[in-house]
């Protein structure tokens, strides 16, 4: 008696649920809707047939005997229908004759708030609230809204979205000409518009969503605000779309969103095209960007369960694309690591699980790749208000949940006893031997490269002028070459400064034949002996005149008084005046240069002396412990990516590098209009061994600088550190 008592089954299913039955590629279910909590729950044929059989059946036994009749030849057990029945009851879909139910109800209600708040820190960056119900309001829209949804509006909505991309095409070099930079887009006015206009489309997406739900007969019971990335948005419950069987309306009803913000770009694009500069073109490029990206970066993302997932699944005729795709995947790594198996093994081919495996890794990779995106951009839009400590508590917060929600299902098959016992001890063992070996491999160091960009610079420049005005008669050397101290550069003329040589050499020989006379009868003839002296102080500054003339005459041709190698000038444009032209233009010594007048004071070239370089790099803050003197390098210059070159670190700064230092620099003139990098950073000196390849002053390097061994751990946590970084 006591044996048939503990059999008998004190639930029974709840009147008022409504069942519509869907078939799929795969498989058949029911989708049951509870119309009080409005939850929608998905089950097997057998599991509704067990439900279904709760109204005139009262014993378990009896129930058993039902299932194992009407589908021979499976076997269930009685613990097994208690289990099943007892997850019915958790879901709300059984009622149970019991006494002191009200507790229970309370309990679970309690439970369901704290997993709903849990939900929320779980998913930070996507935070819904409570919202209302807008039947009411659908009933009235939807008569107005009816006629846009018939074919012949749906073909213009088609040509409007195809016109607007072909304008798109047409003004693709305007519109990245008006493209705002980033910094544009983080001042106050740019930022309050952003999210106006996001908040607007995402409210005529949702009730995109909702009015097309409507339109195949479904119905919408919630609607209220979310925060989409800390901007507020707009969520609409649409799952009464399980009810329907018909797939292709479901998939239609989650294009709905995006079909509505599609349209909104293009009529944007079309009062972007046909409007000037204003606030009217402003926010229209706004409403192209917003529905173009969040269309594309996350509605249109099967990876995100959004609009695309859901589109996704109905078209593969998926239910539950991610749950089914998660639980493969947790039982396969179940099997490989802990050598259980699961207990309803998948009539599915290889090939349909293989494709479930790939899409929930791809999906595990993306969503913590858009997460620390996302995090990077509120990093870097925090970064100039200083709110540092906020950001980075954001980070940890989002991070921790993300991770929390990672090991949830681990956990609680760790708490389950009857799956623990299912672990197989020497698979365990070898998954903690190769854990423990990945994570001692992880912590090895082993060399490392530490990337920096820079400049080449001579080690010693000695720089030529012009020191007499000439004319550029001929020019010996070229840039890159080499040469020796003495040679020939070049040769100027001026036949003013030639003319004054010859004058000034014909009066010094005058006069010291005048002298020579004088001293010769100075002796018999004192007139000739007191005019002496004087003679004597003309000669000597005549001599003095012939030598400056000899000098600016022999500098006409310009020597060398290093040797090394030939550098080019800086390219600048030759001041003019109102009466002269100019006479030369970016390098004197171009070849359309020739003949060209050359002021005195004139840089012609300089000489990289001994033709020793230095290379000044830039290294990151998060660099400098891990660099020390003595480092070998290697460097690539942009302009010939195919040959490298060594060198050796010789001097690391230890102040900030500041680009006012360094502003006017000879082999950069654009030097001084550039800023600061984002991230503070310094320079790193180092001299280049005896170069191979020709070398030019000013040229862009990359470089990899030999430095201290760093692990795989320690490279991730610098990565991570450079990525959500706020100095």
């Amino acid at each position: 008696m006591t044996k048939r008592m503990s059999q008998r089954i004190h639930v029974r299913c709840r009147p008022d649920l409504q069942f519509v039955q869907t078939t799929h590629a795969h498989e058949s279910a029911f989708v049951a809707k509870d119309p009080v909590s409005l939850q929608y729950h998905r089950m097997r044929p057998d599991e509704y047939f067990v439900l279904s059989q709760l109204q005139d059946v009262s014993d378990l036994t009896e129930l058993r005997k039902r299932y194992e009749k009407r589908f021979a030849p499976r076997r269930v057990s009685e613990p097994e229908l208690n289990r099943l029945l007892f997850r019915f009851y958790q879901s709300g879909l059984l009622i149970s004759q019991a006494a002191g139910q009200a507790d229970q109800l309370l309990q679970k209600r309690r439970k369901h708030q704290t997993d709903q708040w849990k939900q929320r820190f779980s998913s930070l960056l996507f935070i819904r609230f409570p919202g209302v119900d807008p039947e009411p309001l659908l009933r009235r829209v939807y008569p107005w809204v009816r006629p846009l949804l018939q074919p012949a509006c749906l073909a213009l909505w088609i040509g409007l979205v195809v016109s607007a991309g072909i304008v798109m095409l047409i003004s693709a070099s305007r519109f990245a000409a008006e493209f705002p930079d980033m910094h544009r887009w983080l001042q106050l006015d740019a930022v309050v518009t952003l999210m106006a206009v996001i908040g607007l489309t995402k409210v005529a997406h949702e009730l995109g969503h909702a009015l097309v739900c409507k339109h195949f007969g479904g119905e919408c019971h919630q609607i209220g605000p979310m925060l989409l990335v800390f901007t507020p948005a707009l969520y609409c419950d649409t799952t009464d779309s399980w009810m329907l069987p018909n797939r292709f309306a479901r998939a239609s009803i989650g294009l709905a969103g995006m079909a509505v913000e599609v349209i909104l770009a293009s009529l944007a694009a079309w009062i972007w095209f046909l409007s000037g500069p204003g606030l009217v073109h402003y926010v229209a490029m706004n409403v192209m960007l917003v529905c173009g990206i969040s269309t594309v970066v996350f509605n249109a993302n099967p990876l995100l369960r959004y609009d695309g997932y859901y589109v996704l699944s109905d078209l593969l005729d998926i239910p539950n694309l991610s749950q089914q795709a998660n639980r493969w995947l947790s039982s396969l790594a179940s099997n490989l690591l802990l050598g259980v198996r699961d207990p309803q093994p998948s009539m599915e081919t290889w090939r349909y699980r293989t494709v479930l495996a790939v899409y929930a890794i791809a999906a595990f990779v993306y969503r913590w790749t858009l997460t620390l995106v996302i995090l990077w951009f509120v990093a870097y839009a925090l970064r100039p208000y200083g709110l540092e400590s906020l950001g980075k508590t954001l980070c940890a917060f989002a991070a921790a949940m993300m991770l929390s929600t990672m090991l949830r299902g681990p956990l609680r098959f760790l708490q389950n006893p009857q799956q623990r016992h299912q672990i197989k001890m020497h698979r365990l063992w070898i998954s903690v031997v190769a854990t423990a070996a990945l994570g001692i491999a992880a912590l090895i160091p082993y060399s490392s490269r530490v990337t920096a960009t820079g400049r080449i610079a001579p080690a010693q420049e000695a720089r030529v002028f012009v020191s007499t005005t000439g004319d550029l008669e001929s020019l010996s050397v070229r840039p890159g070459d080499s040469i020796e101290q003495g040679q020939v550069i070049a040769t100027l003329s001026n036949e003013e400064t030639k003319l004054q040589q010859v004058m000034a050499s014909g009066r010094f020989e005058s006069q010291q034949a005048v002298v020579q006379a004088l001293k010769d009868s100075s002796v018999s003839n004192p007139v000739a002996a007191n005019q002496l002296p004087a003679a004597e102080a003309l000669l000597a500054d005549l001599i003095d005149q012939k030598a400056r003339a000899d000098q600016r005459f022999e500098a006409l041709t310009i020597r060398s008084d290093f040797a090394g190698v030939v550098l080019e000038p800086p390219r600048r444009v030759q001041a003019t005046d109102k009466v002269r032209l100019t006479g030369w233009q970016g390098d004197p010594t171009l070849p359309e240069n020739a003949g060209c007048t050359l002021e005195a004071g004139t840089e012609l070239i300089s000489i990289a002396v001994g033709n020793r370089w230095n290379a000044n790099l830039i290294a990151q803050q998060s660099d400098m412990h891990r660099l020390k003197i003595g480092n070998r390098v290697r460097l690539i210059m942009n302009a010939a990516p195919d040959q490298w070159m060594s060198g050796e670190v010789v001097h690391i700064a230890r102040q900030r590098w500041n680009a006012n230092e360094h502003a006017e620099r000879r082999d950069d003139p654009d030097a001084a209009r550039r800023t600061d990098p984002r991230s503070t950073s310094y320079l790193v000196s180092v001299v280049l061994d005896q170069p191979s390849i020709r070398i030019v002053t000013g040229a862009t390097v990359r470089a990899k600088i030999d430095a201290a061994p760093i692990s795989l751990a320690g490279r991730c946590y610098r990565w991570l550190n450079g990525l959500l970084r706020f100095r």
